[in-house]
């Protein structure tokens, strides 16, 4: 099971489980507040140096599903501070149609 960068699985298993239905994958802009908390929360463990850096790969597997996700991975592994990335999670996640396309 492929969990990393999408942790509403759980949640989405345990309604089919309960009602036979699937849910549908959340809007880009629910899965980019839901990314930069995790990030607060990696900055405040691993102080900005470092949580930056280890930022990069939750920020790809959060990415990984969405169109252009491959350009997006290129431009945030070049930025060394967390408001550079928070900024461009924002226009990545941000500005999509509920479907994940770029709007």
């Amino acid at each position: 099971m492929q969990h990393k960068g999408r942790p509403w699985i759980f949640r989405q298993i345990a309604h089919y489980l309960a009602t036979g239905e699937q849910l549908q994958e959340p809007e880009s802009q629910w899965i980019g507040d839901l990314l930069l908390e995790h990030l607060e929360a990696l900055y405040s463990l691993y102080g900005q140096r470092h949580g930056v850096r280890i930022a990069r790969k939750h920020i790809a597997w959060y990415s990984r599903h969405l169109r252009g996700a491959a350009t997006f991975r290129q431009k945030i592994n070049q930025v060394e501070d967390t408001k550079g990335q928070q900024d461009l999670i924002k226009a990545f996640f941000y500005c999509r149609d509920s479907r994940g396309k770029a709007a």
